[in-house]
């Protein structure tokens, strides 16, 4: 019976291995097709941009790495690194890569507010909203999980929902799968695309998206969107405290840390036209050393124009006016920061 045991043990040993070794030899973003292709335009590019924009949607069509430039000289070459649908530990990944890269000059690394957070439950059951998460981010999400003041339910729920993924995700044949696909032919790339506007890809009111289309129709259908969303957010920059998330503090100070020790400077920037959720909990990241570093964009008692319908494409991104008028909005705030 002992030698059974030891023969099925074995065998489950060798079995995580094989699945395992495909995503071993793949490049870090292999699982997100815009990150791995900007990536890959990078490495191409070699040591030609020294500034990077990481987040989701709001970054890759809201900021216009060329426009930001103008203001600097030639002092920042600026790259957009946004990727619709990525994750907040997904982008803290990608912050830690640049940081830890050594054949790019990086200067500069502005990440949109991270929250300690997984893909939504749409995107989750997908390779892009998985295939990152391995045993290190599970310690690390569980730590967040149980350290924190959630209820008891919800600590039950979270654990729950990460162990589920950690297990879907070693064991998974679906992931080995594509894993085993793309390292026998390679990634599929188009990553020249991503060279004429740096990453950048604007959303203009006449394009011929089906998707993004469809998603202006249902936000010109909605009157009031835009006026709870600005509404949202002045409620939450008005109120004076928030209770502090220590833990989400601690793992900011240490990423801004990790960046000043390769000379990097690291800025984290609030998007506007985000759910009041997100905007609760950037409030909760409340220290000195974070606080020197954000750049707040979605305060609409200061920037009101981008709640406005003249510069939104739908109910959560700017237009390309609005992403101009976004765009030159980061730069005078981080021009602010240098000279203080």
């Amino acid at each position: 019976m002992k030698k059974f045991i030891q023969k099925i043990l074995l065998l489950l040993l060798l079995f995580f291995v094989i699945i395992q070794i495909p995503k071993w030899v793949l490049p870090p973003f292999w699982g997100n097709e815009i990150y791995d292709a900007k990536l890959h335009y990078l490495e191409q590019a070699k040591r030609k941009y020294n500034t990077f924009f990481i987040g989701t949607s709001r970054v890759n069509n809201g900021i216009d790495p060329e426009l930001f430039d103008a203001g600097f000289g030639k002092k920042t070459k600026t790259f957009n690194l946004g990727a619709p649908g990525s994750s907040g530990l997904e982008n803290i990944e990608l912050a830690k890569h640049l940081i830890e890269h050594k054949t790019l000059d990086v200067q500069n690394i502005f990440i949109e507010l991270p929250l300690l957070e997984l893909h939504g439950d749409k995107n989750l059951a997908s390779l892009r909203g998985r295939y990152y998460y391995d045993f290190s981010m599970y310690v690390f999400s569980m730590k967040n999980i149980f350290g924190g003041d959630r209820l008891l339910k919800n600590k039950f729920n979270k654990w729950r929902t990460h162990t589920t993924l950690l297990i879907k995700n070693t064991f998974s044949l679906g992931i080995f799968d594509d894993a085993l696909e793309r390292t026998i032919h390679g990634q599929k790339r188009n990553s020249e695309k991503y060279k004429v506007k740096r990453g950048y890809n604007p959303l203009y009111l006449n394009t011929k998206n089906k998707e993004a289309l469809k998603r202006r129709a249902t936000f010109l259908k909605d009157k009031s969107i835009l006026k709870k969303r600005r509404q949202g957010a002045n409620k939450v920059f008005k109120r004076a405290k928030y209770p502090k998330d220590e833990f989400a503090i601690e793992v900011f100070e240490e990423l801004i840390d990790m960046a000043a020790e390769q000379d990097i400077n690291l800025y984290f920037v609030l998007y506007p036209k985000a759910a009041e959720s997100i905007y609760i909990k950037s409030r909760q990241i409340n220290s000195q050393k974070i606080n020197k570093r954000i750049i707040n964009l979605a305060n609409p008692a200061k920037y009101n124009n981008f709640y406005k319908k003249e510069y939104s494409f739908d109910r959560a991104h700017l237009n390309d006016k609005g992403a101009k008028l976004l765009t030159k909005a980061c730069a005078r705030a981080f021009k602010k920061i240098r000279e203080e």
